[in-house]
This record gives structure tokens, C-alpha cells and sequence, in this order.
């Protein structure tokens, strides 16, 4: 019978170590209605600074980085509030109607004259224009094409149809195309690995609705992913590729911000390799090892591609003298599971005054 006590007594103690733990751990959880009010209320800031008129939402846009990533970042921003208000109308359906409305204003506003004018100016040709052309545009089309996709997810109905089988097409018919399945964003520059997963998530979502269309070109994509663009020193996905087309660069960088990016986008299409490609970034990250590791590893392959050829620069954000928290904050911020906190906006902020 004391045996039986002391049994039960440990089990008690178990369990009740176990639900503080968890009460400790979730403490700052809420419950559904006020997780809901959250999303919703994040949901409404992010509504009142994009769904604008598209030149008062370029202008929002830092101007120190130029009017070509403005435009970039105008698009990333339409199509990444896009793709969360499919999510949360997947969970709240009763925001159907409003959704629908808000993506195909969103929508409107990536294919304004203003907003293309970024493409337009380093391609020398309109993307809308040209879906019959052999150029890239991959960026700017597989975006729209991507939202067009989410549109019609949570019951947009017919109303792009016809613009989005012309960019599905457009974007099947290219990448197949292409020396290795792949086209750079900007003419002169290398391939830039989340700009392309984009096209191959919009490709995906538009095979489910229309009975595996073009899907053999999104496995196929994968696959050489697979076998050929993993980094061979940190086995995370490529960062960058060469234009085969171009004959360019040699050894690239591998960089958390795109590495993120990466991952969020293989969640669309690849339920296998997304979760081996979050752990290889965690693991080249975020262990403490690594970090230091990283203290030895020459300049040239830890830093940001600072420029390319024909003077043009990509702007992202740099392990500095902030080193692996910026990392780290990149790929949560790109996996969307963290923000960026205010000791993060002013180290940018003076980065940025460093700079001028």
C-alpha cells in the first residue's frame, strides 16, 4: 500500500509540475476570440498602409533604396498581405466576401501602370504587354499570378481568368525554356532562388485548380533543386544561381533573409522539403556553433552581395556588426513568426545614417 502511495504521489507531481509548465509557457496565448481580434486588428493596419492609391503606396517605400525597389517592395507587399488574407479567411470564413474584396483591389493595384514601371524600366518592355515575348519578368508576373491564384482560392471567381491562364502559360513555357529552369529577375543579374520559388508556387496552386496543369514543371523544378542547388558547405538551399544564359558568377553567398524566404515558399509546394530545409537553416543559423563558426568565414561569403554588373544592388539586410541577430531575425521575420522589434529599427536606422 506505501508503495502504491508514493507511486500515485509521483505521478501527482508529474502532472502537476507538467501544467504549470504549460500554463507558464502559454500564458501570453489568450484564448481563439482574442488571438482573433490580434490578427484582425494587424490584418487593418497592414490594409490602411497598402490598399492605397499605387503611386501614395510606392512612396511609402524608403527612398533611399531607389525607385527599383520601391516598386519591389510595393509588389512583396501586396502579395505577401494577399496570401494572409487567404489564410485568415481560411480560418474566419465569415471574412469571405470582405477578402475577396480587399485581394482584388490588391490586385488592381500591382497591375497599375505606377507599380509596373519598375519591370518596366529594367527590361525595357512592359510585362503585362509582352506575355508572347521570351523576356523574364519572372518576379513581377508569378507575384500576380500568385494572388490571381489566391483570389480564386477563397471563391474570387472568374473575373482574372483569362489574365491568369495567360501568366500560368507564360511562366510554364519560359522556365521549361530556359538553360536550367530558371530566369533571372533582371536582366544582367544572376537568379535570385525566392524570386523563382515564387513562379513555381504560383504554377502549383494553379495545377490544383486546373487538374494538374503545368505541375510536371513544378516537380521537375524540385527535383533539380534538390540534386543540384543545395549549398554544398551548408546543405540549406541556393541563395542565388548563375544565368546560365550569361555565363555569371562563380561561388555565392548563402544569405538568412533569402534562405527564409525560401522556406516560407517550399511550404506550398513540397510538404517533404520544406521541413528539411527549415532544419538546415535552423541549423546553420541559429546553433551557437555556428555563430561562431561564422566569425571565421571569409568576408566575401558571409556579407551580402553588395553589387553586380551594370551597377545595380541588391538591398538586404547584412550580418554586421550585429551579426547572427540579424540573421536570426531574418529568418523568423521570414518565416513570419516574429516581427521586428524597436532595438531592431533603430540598429537600422543607424545603419542606414551611417551610410548617407
Amino acid at each position: 500500500m506505501k508503495a502504491l502511495f508514493i507511486c500515485l504521489a509521483v505521478i501527482l507531481l508529474v502532472v502537476a509540475a507538467k501544467a504549470v509548465w504549460v500554463a507558464v509557457a502559454t500564458r501570453h496565448h489568450g484564448d481563439f476570440e482574442s488571438e482573433k481580434m490580434d490578427i484582425l486588428a494587424r490584418r487593418d493596419w497592414l490594409l490602411s498602409k497598402v490598399v492605397t492609391n499605387p503611386q501614395k503606396l510606392i512612396d511609402e517605400m524608403p527612398a533611399i533604396v531607389g525607385p527599383q525597389f520601391q516598386g519591389e517592395w510595393a509588389l512583396y507587399s501586396c502579395s505577401m498581405l494577399s496570401a494572409a488574407l487567404v489564410n485568415t479567411t481560411i480560418v474566419y470564413g465569415e471574412e469571405r466576401d470582405e477578402n475577396i474584396a480587399r485581394i482584388d483591389s490588391l490586385i488592381q493595384i500591382v497591375m497599375s501602370p505606377e507599380l509596373r514601371a519598375y519591370d518596366r524600366e529594367r527590361w525595357g518592355e512592359d510585362p503585362l504587354e509582352t506575355l508572347d515575348g521570351n523576356e523574364s519578368h519572372i518576379s513581377y508576373i508569378s507575384h500576380l499570378a500568385w494572388m490571381i491564384g489566391g483570389y480564386k482560392h477563397i471563391g474570387g471567381g472568374c473575373k482574372y481568368d483569362e489574365l491568369y491562364h495567360k501568366l500560368c502559360e507564360t511562366m510554364n513555357r519560359r522556365i521549361l525554356e530556359s538553360p536550367n529552369m530558371n530566369l533571372p529577375t533582371y536582366p544582367g543579374e544572376c537568379v535570385y532562388v525566392p524570386d523563382m520559388l515564387v513562379a513555381i508556387v504560383a504554377l502549383s496552386v494553379y495545377s490544383q485548380q486546373y487538374d494538374g496543369k503545368y505541375y510536371s514543371a513544378v516537380c521537375q523544378w524540385i527535383d533539380e533543386a534538390k540534386r543540384h542547388w543545395i549549398d554544398k558547405d551548408t546543405e540549406m538551399l541556393a541563395s542565388f544561381l548563375p544565368d546560365e544564359s550569361e555565363g555569371m558568377y562563380g561561388e555565392t553567398p548563402i544569405k538568412g533573409s533569402y534562405s527564409a524566404l525560401s522556406c516560407y515558399y517550399l511550404t506550398f509546394v513540397d510538404k517533404e522539403f520544406a521541413p528539411r530545409a527549415i532544419r538546415e537553416v535552423e541549423d546553420e543559423l541559429l546553433a551557437e556553433t555556428t555563430y561562431h563558426r561564422l566569425q571565421g568565414v571569409p568576408r566575401q561569403k558571409v556579407l551580402a552581395w553588395d553589387g553586380h554588373r551594370r551597377g545595380s544592388h541588391r538591398v538586404q539586410p547584412q550580418p554586421d556588426r550585429y551579426g547572427f541577430c540579424r540573421w536570426k531575425r531574418d529568418l523568423f521575420r521570414g518565416l513570419g513568426i516574429a516581427t521586428e522589434a524597436p532595438e531592431d529599427r533603430r540598429a537600422c536606422r543607424n545603419d542606414m545614417a551611417r551610410q548617407r
